[in-house]
């Protein structure tokens, strides 16, 4: 059995998840060179908002800085440096 949330809250959820992807996605597209020439290959970078909001050796180091600094939308894009585009995500 398949549970869906089609109420106009989850549809505005999402559309909102949708957005900041959009966004997010298109700042790194816009920054991938400048990832890629100023962090070390393997390095975790967060974009958020359309900017790189911070960067650490590990995902779990990136999700304590983001935390530590109050960026706790789930939907910030966490992109490794040099490893080409990121795959959209979806996180249960």
């Amino acid at each position: 059995m398949v549970i869906t949330d089609d109420t106009d809250d989850a549809r505005a959820r999402r559309a909102a998840a949708d957005a900041a992807y959009e966004v997010n996605f298109a700042a790194y597209l816009r920054l991938r060179a400048e990832i890629d020439a100023t962090y070390p290959p393997g390095r975790q970078v967060a974009i958020d908002g359309g900017r790189i909001v911070a960067d650490a050796d590990t995902y779990p180091a990136l999700n304590a800085r983001l935390n530590e600094i109050g960026r706790t939308d789930p939907h910030a894009l966490v992109v490794t440096a040099g490893e080409g585009d990121p795959e959209p995500l979806d996180i249960l």
